[in-house]
């Protein structure tokens, strides 16, 4: 519990669904061995350590106005860019949770973003700063307050995703939260559907409210 590596660089890198993404320096890359979760539903574990991360990167600097949640595991900058991107995966007692920042270096071509902050961010200075936000207690009205304000998917915006079974893409109206972390959507016919990490990706904006 609490072991982490980190690196300068990823020649394997891999996210959700074996996606890739480029590896430049001055990153933050770190894979965290940790037991003392603070839910039981593995669902909400992702939206924990986004927001986790989160407080750090403002502890450290980041502008917290600009910072945005993606669903289900990712930071975005000015609801527009990746600056973040989070993976966790159940291990037997708990979970390793892969986390890359962008600091210093992110090719706006690359559909990514440097995190905006008032001061240079150091990596392993952070990362400390997460281990203690992972430390700290945690409600899940708080968790969810917290997701809600800073998420990049706002109620009434319309978004599209791929069904991972199906290989169909969706579109739907976000309502929030579900009880378990999942992603609510209404759809043309008034049925409202929930939407699982496990089961969806790309998920994405179409139409901002």
């Amino acid at each position: 519990h609490g072991y982490f590596i980190v690196a300068e660089a990823h020649t394997a890198r891999r996210g959700r669904w074996g996606n890739h993404w480029d590896s430049f320096p001055g990153y933050l890359y770190a894979s965290i061995w940790w037991k003392d979760l603070p839910f039981s539903e593995i669902t909400w574990i992702p939206h924990w350590v986004s927001v986790c991360v989160l407080n750090a990167l403002v502890e450290m600097g980041a502008d917290s106005a600009r910072l945005n949640l993606k669903w289900p595991n990712d930071i975005w900058v000015d609801r527009s860019l990746k600056a973040c991107g989070i993976i966790c995966e159940k291990k037997s007692e708990g979970v390793v949770i892969g986390i890359g920042v962008n600091l210093k270096h992110a090719p706006a071509t690359l559909g990514a973003s440097v995190i905006p902050s008032s001061r240079e961010i150091e990596p392993l200075k952070l990362l400390e700063k997460i281990l203690e936000q992972l430390s700290q207690p945690c409600t899940l009205d708080n968790l969810k307050k917290t997701y809600e304000q800073h998420s990049l998917f706002k109620a009434g915006d319309v978004i599209s995703w791929k069904d991972e079974k199906t290989q169909e893409t969706h579109q739907g109206r976000v309502r929030g939260l579900g009880d378990f972390g999942e992603l609510l959507v209404g759809l043309n016919d008034g049925t409202v559907i929930a939407l699982y990490s496990e089961t969806v990706n790309r998920v994405r904006i179409e139409r901002l409210v």
